[in-house]
C-alpha cells in the first residue's frame, strides 16, 4: 500500500497510478473510493475509500488479484492481528476491520495510518530527527515482540539466504557468495524479533509529533532479524537525499551514504549502536547484520533482477568498508 498523506480528490486520480474514484451518496455519508492498480511495490489493487470531505481515508482494501496471493492477505491479517494484541508495540500499525476469504479470492480491509510517509517528508535538516524517532520506534517494536534462538536457527537462515544467492551460477554472484559466507562467519544472534521486511521510508507515516506508523506488512514475520528494518529504513532515506537511485556513478552513491565521515553515515552508525544496546546486541555483530540485511534484501529479489541492483551496489559497500 503506497498512500499518500494528502487528501486525493475523490474524482480526479491522486497519481498516475490511482484510477479515478467512485462516489457513492448514502443517507449520512458521501463515500468515495480511489485504486491503485499497480506499481512499483504492489501488483494488486487496493481501494482508498474516504468518507465525506475527509483528509485521509477511512479504510485501505486490499484485493489480490491472483489466487496464490489469498494465502498472503490472509497471513498478513493474522500479523496484523497479533500486532495489535502487543501492548507497548511502539509503532502505529493497521487495524484489520474486515477479511472475507474462499479459496480463490480474498478481500481485506484495514484502518488507514495518518501521517505524512517519511519518503516525501524527509530532507537534510530533519534527516537525523526522523532517524532518531524511526530508531527509537523500531526499538520498542523489537523489544516488544522478541524470542529466544538458537544457533541453528541462526545457521538455517544464513545458509539459506546464501544458497539462494548461487542460484544463477553466475560467476559474479558466486564470487559475492563466497565472499559473503566469509563475512559471515562468526554471526552470533539469540533473539528473533517482528521484521517488516519492506521498511523502505515509502512504508512509514510521521505523524505531527513524528510518531511512527508503518503500513504495507504484506511481507512481514513475527520471526525475523533484528535490526535490518532499521538499517534499510535509514539508508533508504539517506539514498533519497543524496539522488542515489538515479545517480550515473551509483556506487559511488551508495558509499557516500554508508561512509561514516557523511551526516548520513554518522546518523546511521549511532542508531543502529543505540538499537543494539536497546536489545542487548552485542556490538561487534553489527557489521555481520548489516552484511545479512543487504544479502536477504538481495535474494529476495528475483535472480534475474539482481546483478545491476541497488542491494548488490549495498551488499558489495558493506564487503568493501569491512575491507579496508
Amino acid at each position: 500500500v503506497c498512500a499518500t498523506a494528502v487528501r486525493p480528490s475523490l474524482t480526479t486520480p491522486a497519481s498516475d497510478s490511482m484510477a479515478p474514484g467512485v462516489v457513492a451518496r448514502t443517507a449520512t455519508a458521501t463515500l468515495g473510493c480511489l485504486m491503485r492498480v499497480g506499481g512499483s511495490s504492489t501488483d494488486h489493487p487496493v481501494l482508498f475509500v474516504f468518507v465525506s470531505d475527509a483528509d485521509d481515508p477511512q479504510l485501505v482494501v486490499k484485493l489480490p488479484s491472483l489466487p496464490v496471493e489469498v494465502a498472503d492477505v490472509e497471513r498478513e491479517a493474522d500479523l496484523l492481528s497479533a500486532l495489535n494484541e502487543v501492548p507497548a508495540l511502539g509503532v502505529v500499525v493497521p487495524t484489520v476491520a474486515d477479511l472475507r476469504l474462499t479459496d480463490d479470492f480474498a478481500v481485506m480491509s484495514q484502518s488507514f495510518v495518518p501521517g505524512v510517509a517519511a519518503s516525501q517528508a524527509v530532507n537534510n535538516q530533519n534527516y537525523e530527527t526522523i532517524a532518531g524517532s524511526v530508531t527509537a520506534a523500531l526499538t520498542q517494536l523489537a523489544r516488544a515482540t522478541t524470542e529466544p534462538r538458537d544457533e541453528v536457527w541462526v545457521r538455517r537462515l544464513v545458509d539459506e539466504s546464501l544458497d539462494r544467492l548461487g542460484q544463477t551460477r553466475e560467476t559474479k554472484m558466486l564470487e559475492l557468495q563466497r565472499l559473503t559466507r566469509i563475512s559471515l562467519e562468526g554471526l552470533k544472534l539469540d533473539t528473533s524479533v517482528c521484521q517488516h521486511r519492506d521498511l523502505g521510508p515509502w512504508n512509514v507515516h510521521l505523524s505531527d509529533t513524528n510518531q511512527v506508523g508503518v503500513i504495507d506488512w504484506g511481507d512481514a514475520t513475527m520471526t525475523g532479524v533484528p535490526l535490518c528494518d532499521v538499517l534499510h529504513c535509514l539508508v533508504h532515506l539517506g539514498l533519497i537525499l543524496n539522488d542515489a537511485y538515479e545517480a550515473t556513478d551509483r556506487r559511488a552513491a551508495v558509499s557516500n551514504v554508508l561512509d561514516p565521515n557523511t551526516t548520513s553515515g554518522v546518523t546511521i552508525t549511532g542508531c543502529l549502536h543505540q538499537y543494539c544496546e536497546g536489545l542487548g546486541i552485542d556490538g561487534g555483530q553489527i557489521r555481520r547484520l548489516r552484511i545479512l540485511t543487504w544479502l536477504r534484501a538481495l535474494v529476495d529479489r528475483p535472480p534475474e533482477q539482481r546483478v545491476g541492483s541497488i542491494y548488490e551496489e549495498l551488499l558489495l559497500a558493506e564487503l568493501s568498508a569491512g575491507q579496508s
